[in-house]
């Protein structure tokens, strides 16, 4: 219970200061001690929150932020311990904190005086809470027009040097990460009018594309192109992924019958030197490759690609490697549990789980393991906007950013889980 004066506190203070005077001849000395040093809040949600003491700017305050909605439990709440020697006041009232509940989605200011009635310091109690539902998939638009049209046909984004970059076959439009806004279009070099753009591909400073021939070409800046003449000796089919000094590849070649077949082969682009793996399942994809890396565990990684199924009527089925020598596809077992056709999916691994978008941009697809998809319910959900939309390119940034640029539409979205962008207050 509160006070309402100091009166009763001080005639305390004075009656036992008096008492001590008249039974003993010694003078006795208070502590000048006015700091609290522990500050701690009940389990929220089935939690601790430690609480940083800041003795020079006087501020007791939570690093790590209350989750969304706590507001409901902190709007009337015990604190459940402070550490100090005097005593604690707030508004010039005794202040117990084992007894008075507190509303602590506003700032409270407390003092803390020390036992010689004296020395006192002030502090600012203040509960961080997470203003966001910390799960939900935010998306922004980022830029209107950006290419004056220029993306209506087959476009290609990636993200090179900490620029996202979109593609057609004759210009490139260009923007920082950090912007998004404000994007920049320059011609393009080297490129043939037969390039693949769905092959671009980063691989150790440099982009990577083929044509329809089978050569492969490069660029150091993503925009002046070269053939990789050393490496066009044989027909590549497509670009798989990058890792370390190996881009790795379909090609085309003759088996020890001399018959045509198509191998996973590797490049080490810096000896320019080439391995065979193995042959090409006939239901791997060709087309509208996606592929996303994660780590299994500390010693090993996954590669997991998906592309365009062969017919409208079958399921979007992704395969695995952890080598890049051999591919394994990632059926259920469970038809109820495909992921749909998808004509050209982008898989993303992304906030612990698979992800699986595309047209025409109804359902997003989750699955833990790749493998049994089901349809993100709340949340993880496309912006209405994009229903029915086709002409598209996405891609994921260290941020937790997904970003998608529309051709037709002639926009750029980013999106983020709210959690991803949380920081820890200092």
């Amino acid at each position: 219970m509160k006070l309402k004066s100091l009166s009763i506190l001080i005639i305390l203070f004075t009656v036992l200061f008096f008492a001590s005077c008249l039974n003993s001849d010694e003078k006795y000395e208070y502590s000048s001690n006015d700091v609290i040093s522990f500050f701690a809040l009940p389990d929220i949600l089935g939690k601790q929150y430690f609480f940083t003491i800041d003795q020079i700017k006087g501020t007791i305050y939570n690093r790590d932020s209350l989750p969304f909605s706590s507001d409901t439990i902190i709007d009337k709440i015990l604190i459940k311990q402070i550490n100090y020697v005097g005593y604690i006041t707030s508004e010039d009232t005794l202040f117990n904190y084992l007894a008075d509940s507190v509303d602590l989605r506003k700032p409270l200011e407390i003092t803390s005086h020390a036992p010689d009635g004296t020395h006192k310091r002030d502090y600012t109690i203040k509960v961080n809470v997470h203003q966001q539902d910390p799960d939900s998939l935010c998306w922004t638009t980022l830029a209107k027009d950006f290419t004056n049209q220029a993306l209506k046909g087959d476009h290609k984004t990636i993200i090179f040097k900490n620029t996202i970059k979109a593609y057609n076959k004759e210009h490139v439009f260009s923007s920082s990460l950090t912007d998004g806004k404000n994007w920049k279009s320059e011609t393009l070099s080297g490129l043939p009018s037969t390039i693949k753009l769905q092959t671009l591909t980063v691989h150790n400073d440099k982009v990577y594309a083929v044509n329809t021939e089978g050569d492969l070409f490069s660029s150091e800046d993503g925009i002046l192109f070269a053939k990789e003449d050393e490496l066009s000796n044989k027909e590549i089919i497509t670009l798989l992924y990058s890792e370390d000094e190996d881009l790795y590849v379909i090609t085309k070649e003759m088996d020890e019958n001399g018959k045509e077949k198509l191998y996973f082969s590797g490049i080490d682009t810096n000896t320019s030197s080439w391995s065979k793996y193995s042959v090409v399942s006939k239901d791997f994809p060709l087309e509208n490759l996606s592929v996303t890396q994660y780590t299994t565990s500390p010693e090993a990684g996954r590669i997991i690609i998906a592309g365009k199924p062969s017919k409208p009527e079958t399921p979007t089925i992704p395969w695995f490697t952890t080598s890049g020598e051999e591919w394994y596809d990632m059926k259920t077992d469970n038809q109820d549990l495909n992921c749909p056709y998808i004509e050209k999916p982008t898989i993303i691994y992304y906030n612990k789980n698979v992800y699986m978008f595309g047209e025409p941009f109804e359902d997003i697809y989750s699955s833990r393991e790749a493998i049994n998809w089901r349809i993100t319910e709340s949340k993880f959900l496309y912006p209405t906007e994009f229903k029915g939309r086709t002409n598209y390119s996405m891609v994921a940034d260290e941020n937790g950013y997904l970003w998608i640029t529309w051709g037709d539409e002639d926009e750029v979205w980013r999106g983020r889980v709210n959690k991803l962008g949380f920081e820890i207050q200092k």
